[in-house]
């Protein structure tokens, strides 16, 4: 058995059982590459199979993220360019702190000098209420404020890409997170402790600045979806009855490998709806519903596809007052008398797709 075969095993090895759901994260220098494709089983009692999905090739610095399902992902290593950037996986957006004092548009030329070979950078555009929780959370909370003068009494605010109600990158405006009565107008900057919302400064004042860059997504991946095939015969089933659009609250989760993770939840990919609905819900049942905080439904009609038809989805999820609060990209394929989804992982929780009739 080749090194890296040897190491992967071992990885594999130590990884929680799958009733855990948990995920493993290992770093390796690897001479010979490597590339993992199917052919990882994890057992319910913890044992571990490693098929011939390893190609060696070439040298690698990869990190290889092995969640509770026996899912395996590959990524070259410092994905990012630096140990500066934290890496958000679930969007494979990377962000730091530009620590020094400037004005929007300075932030915005510094950011931009951060392009490199990893991806394009500039001033953080932030399109979720996920995306601003993982950036506060693993990124503003842990930000220690202090200026020439020593640590600042009313703490710090970072400029982001969002200037006279437009992002930086051109994108829709689909998502804000405003301090009352402050808005639409200006630079956007988000302040510190308490509440991290957002508030619109003085463009030519002086502030930290945050950044971000767009990385290549995960270069390999097996799950707990079954291999390849057509999704009409190769699909997991989501059959959980509180996914129903008439059922009220519940601490469900589709984010795989939590200790709330919907127990019919496997991870991204193709899934019929059975029981509580048949196909996923086509208008908002309301927050709070569906067994979670944050209900998913399609904005996308389904209505006269072919059989064997397969179109891009848009699955909106019901977040505080907002239909549409978070957005992800899904498909659906007619199978005749049923219909599949292909649905991603949620980026983080409570958010989690409905049933319907």
């Amino acid at each position: 058995m080749r090194p890296f075969n040897i190491l992967l095993s071992l990885l594999l090895s130590w990884s929680p059982a799958y009733g855990q759901r948990r995920f493993t994260s290992h770093n390796f220098n690897i001479q010979g590459g490597a590339g993992v494709g199917q052919g990882v089983g994890v057992g319910s009692n913890g044992g571990v199979g490693v098929g011939t999905g390893v190609g060696i090739g070439g040298s690698a610095n990869v990190q290889i993220v092995v969640d509770g399902n026996g899912g395996v992902k590959v990524r070259p290593n410092d994905a990012c360019g630096g140990s500066d950037w934290i890496l958000d996986q679930s969007t494979n957006t990377c962000y730091k702190i530009f620590a020094s004092d400037m004005t929007w548009e300075t932030a915005e030329q510094q950011c931009k000098s951060l392009t490199d070979g990893k991806g394009q950078s500039t001033l953080a555009v932030i399109k979720s209420s996920n995306e601003h929780e993982f950036i506060v959370k693993s990124l503003l909370s842990q930000f220690v404020c202090v200026s020439s003068g020593g640590y600042r009494a009313n703490g710090c605010s970072f400029w982001i890409g969002y200037k006279h109600n437009k992002w930086v990158d051109g994108s829709q405006v689909s998502y804000t997170n405003w301090i009352p009565r402050n808005w639409n107008q200006g630079c956007a900057a988000v302040q510190d402790v308490p509440s991290y919302q957002w508030f619109n400064g003085d463009c030519n004042s002086y502030r930290p600045a945050l950044c971000q860059k767009k990385v290549s997504p995960l270069v390999s991946q097996s799950g707990g979806q079954p291999a390849g095939g057509d999704p009409c015969t190769n699909y997991q089933v989501l059959d959980d009855r509180t996914r129903s659009v008439h059922y009220g609250w519940e601490h469900n989760c589709d984010k795989f490998g939590r200790s709330d993770t919907s127990p019919d939840w496997k991870g991204a990919g193709w899934y019929k709806f059975e029981h509580a609905g048949n196909k996923l819900a086509q208008s908002s049942p309301g927050k709070r519903k569906c067994g979670t905080d944050k209900p998913g439904w399609t904005t996308s009609s389904t209505q006269h596809m072919h059989q064997g038809e397969t179109r891009d989805i848009q699955i909106c999820f019901h977040s505080f007052d907002d239909p549409c609060g978070h957005r992800e990209q899904g498909k659906v394929k007619n199978c005749g008398s049923f219909t599949v989804y292909y649905l991603p992982d949620i980026a983080m929780c409570d958010l989690r797709y409905c049933a319907a009739f």
